[in-house]
């Protein structure tokens, strides 16, 4: 692809800058699984490197069937790195770091969330090497063979908007990122990748992070899959629910104390009715506002529509 590009978007680098200023469920709980330490494959990106990947249909399909370029085994990741099951495409994801595993959690909460592909590639190298030596800067290389290696986008994002779908590409940095120029090119290059799909693309770091939505949905999604898990069958669920929903909606009484009456007159493990509730919050059959932080010593506030804010921030 050969395209006429502007210089290093000095205005972009500007407003960069400026954003660096400085209850227990026991066996029921299902974790996503975390690596603190990993072994790491050969990281060589060369030609046969990428090859390999693209025969493995890395950076291709779609929700559950799609493959990220980079899985958290191939490269060392700043920070925590995590495998996390999604509600929404079905897969775990690879999230290279704690600000990444944070960032979706809050996309899980938008209403109008279609599908999340993270690691995407930006191929071809081809396209990338043109777009950095328009800009003159430094492309991405592999640190050992100095060839150069594919680029990523941390997410994209695919949002129902009326009648059709739209992309939203999305770079997750700490803030204090942003001050390093190296950091800056790099996200250059990226960002021109995209205008060129006339894709929207988007810088997030933890200073957006709705930090109370994360919580919650820290707090919940493990409880995502608790029917699969086999802990309790379907009809269980459901006498449960039918068991405690009543008396939430009446607002009477903490959620702490409402769930132990409900384990006591239904006979359950300590704990059972905390982990179905958590349940049927993360899969959206009872309904909070995630804005506010679930306290399980005061009564759990059930609404009829929620509106998450992470909606407003990127659509601003």
């Amino acid at each position: 692809m050969n395209i006429r590009l502007p210089r290093l978007n000095h205005h972009f680098l500007l407003i960069c800058q400026a954003a660096a200023t400085p209850a227990s469920c026991g066996n029921l709980l299902l974790k996503p699984k975390k690596n603190l330490t990993m072994s790491k494959r050969n990281r060589s990106s060369g030609s046969r490197e990428i090859e390999r990947r693209l025969a493995e249909g890395r950076g291709m399909g779609r929700g559950r069937h799609y493959l990220p370029w980079i899985e958290i085994h191939d490269v060392p990741s700043r920070g925590l790195s995590t495998r996390m099951k999604s509600s929404l495409t079905g897969r775990t994801h690879h999230l290279l770091s704690q600000l990444e595993t944070d960032w979706l959690f809050a996309f899980h909460a938008m209403n109008n969330l279609v599908d999340v592909r993270e690691q995407f590639p930006l191929l071809t190298v081809e396209e990338t090497l043109e777009i950095a030596n328009q800009l003159r800067v430094a492309h991405q290389v592999d640190p050992k063979s100095k060839e150069p290696i594919v680029g990523t986008t941390d997410f994209l994002l695919t949002l129902r908007d009326g009648p059709r779908e739209v992309n939203m590409a999305i770079a997750i940095k700490p803030s204090s990122d942003l001050a390093s120029p190296r950091v800056l090119e790099k996200l250059e290059i990226e960002r021109v990748y995209w205008a060129a799909r006339k894709t929207d693309w988007r810088i997030l770091t933890e200073q957006e992070l709705p930090r109370a939505v994360v919580k919650n949905l820290r707090w919940v999604q493990p409880h995502i899959d608790l029917p699969e898990s086999g802990a309790f069958a379907v009809h269980e669920l459901d006498r449960i629910r039918t068991s405690m929903e009543s008396a939430v909606r009446g607002g009477g009484q903490s959620l702490a104390e409402l769930t132990i009456k409900c384990d006591d007159r239904l006979g359950l493990t300590p704990g059972a009715s905390l982990c179905v509730v958590r349940h049927l919050i993360a899969a959206q059959l009872w309904l909070v506002d995630l804005t506010v932080e679930i306290d399980p010593r005061k009564p759990l506030q059930l609404i009829e529509k929620y509106e998450h804010p992470t909606d407003a921030k990127l659509a601003a």
